[in-house]
């Protein structure tokens, strides 16, 4: 194994004296720093929250608007059956009046035939 003295590195500890006012104005930037690094971590998730939140109200806003496209084409599919049967009910109306009138020439030529014999 070799020893880091054998390297050539200097084992010795090197200190800087630095003044007070000096040393306190490096603690507060280290200090600044670390909440700042932190604050950035929190900034950069609720930014990551935000744009998903945003994918799934623009998805759910796709989702209701193709349900209330559905809901019209299944509400035009009930005024086209309703259009359907009123045009029905006319032509039942119709034909019942004509069939109206020929049982009543039925009726005319039985009695006119009774009457004869």
């Amino acid at each position: 194994m070799i020893s880091t003295v054998s390297l050539g590195q200097d084992t010795q500890d090197t200190t800087i004296k630095l003044p007070k006012p000096v040393a306190r104005e490096i603690a507060k930037d280290l200090i600044r720093y670390d909440s700042t690094t932190t604050e950035m971590g929190i900034i950069k998730k609720n930014y990551d929250l935000e744009k998903n939140n945003s994918i799934t109200k623009d998805s759910i806003i796709n989702l209701k608007n193709q349900q209330l496209d559905l809901w019209k084409k299944r509400e035009d599919g009930w005024n086209s059956i309703d259009s359907l049967r009123k045009v029905e009910i006319d032509v039942f109306k119709s034909d019942n009046k004509k069939l109206a009138k020929d049982l009543k020439k039925v009726k005319r030529q039985k009695n006119t035939m009774a009457n004869r014999t």
